[in-house]
């Protein structure tokens, strides 16, 4: 169990499918999609590829309609916010939805099947979905939950994460700013080059990202990370070995890697979604942490996990605590 000091946390939260790898889906067909942190059914109306809102970066959206919702309720989202109708993420959703009543948390409308609906007079309307405020939703893909498993079991084999660690989070994190920034400018050059040679052709819609608001919001990433790693990313087991860390006063971004940032990805929609966001800063937030995920998957092989077995005099002071 991790620990924070409002009690335990747990890294296996069922928040996330672990078949979240790029899914694709077809037209017609029934899947569970997220709104907030709740999963609802829904169908797919429509597919196509386009580019990203925020980062400009081609993929593939869908329009769905969620069953039992007015249709003005229909939206585009991409793969990130579905999931397949199948047995294991209908026990998901299950679990989700029992977590949310146990929290008491209202995360979404009441639906009622069309028909069952009563008109209630003198009352307020209520909001849809567009609505209410959006709640951070992070996908983990399955290389990604499977490093995470890997990390979990060593700590219960009482091995430590190598620290200082190389690379560490900051590199890390350096590596990804530089891969997206380069998405960002090809996307940008991409649409200087069409707008050249398709004069006629109504413009495309640059991506609201733009390299110097990612450059921020991935240094803010780094901040956010040196900030919540002592409360909320640490096994108990780990305590020492950060007390020790901590006093020769370096940042936890410098001296940790792949391991944490990873149980940082766990954690975030969590910690963010306690945070009040202004609509627009909360979507690049999401969009941020979305392609970092897809730039960990695919680049997993250059950052390997590095424990060791811990000695035992560290066992021995440990156990004393």
């Amino acid at each position: 169990m991790m620990e924070n000091s409002g009690g335990a946390s747990n890294l296996s939260e069922p928040q996330y499918s672990m078949n979240q790898e790029e899914e694709f889906y077809e037209q017609g067909e029934t899947v569970l999609a997220y709104h907030g942190p709740q999963l609802y059914e829904a169908k797919i109306l429509k597919a196509e590829e386009r580019g990203d809102p925020v980062t400009g970066i081609q993929k593939r959206f869908y329009h769905i309609h969620y069953l039992g919702w007015n249709e003005k309720w229909d939206e585009w989202v991409d793969s990130t916010r579905m999931l397949k109708n199948n047995d294991f993420n209908k026990k998901l959703q299950s679990e989700i939805s029992a977590e949310q009543k146990r929290l008491g948390k209202n995360t979404g409308p009441k639906l009622k099947p069309p028909g069952e609906q009563k008109p209630q007079k003198n009352k307020k309307k209520k909001e849809g979905p567009k609505d209410e405020p959006k709640l951070l939703h992070l996908p983990l893909p399955y290389i990604i939950r499977l490093r995470l498993a890997e990390d979990q079991s060593k700590i219960a084999q009482k091995h430590l994460v190598q620290a200082p660690r190389s690379p560490n989070v900051a590199e890390i994190l350096a590596d990804f700013s530089s891969f997206l920034i380069e998405a960002l400018q090809d996307r940008k050059d991409a649409k200087t080059q069409e707008d050249e040679e398709y004069p006629n052709k109504p413009p495309i819609t640059p991506p609201v990202l733009k390299p110097r608001m990612a450059e921020k919001i991935i240094d803010e990433l780094k901040l956010y990370f040196d900030q919540v790693l002592g409360t909320f990313l640490l096994y108990r087991f780990e305590r020492k070995q950060y007390l020790h860390l901590s006093k020769k006063n370096t940042k936890p971004s410098d001296c940790y890697g792949i391991e944490h940032l990873l149980r940082l990805l766990v954690k975030l929609p969590f910690l963010m979604n306690e945070v009040v966001w202004k609509e627009d800063k909360s979507t690049l937030v999401r969009s941020i942490a979305v392609e970092l995920t897809r730039f960990l998957a695919r680049s997993i092989g250059d950052y390997p996990l590095q424990h060791y077995k811990a000695t035992a005099e560290y066992l021995k002071e440990d156990s004393r605590e």
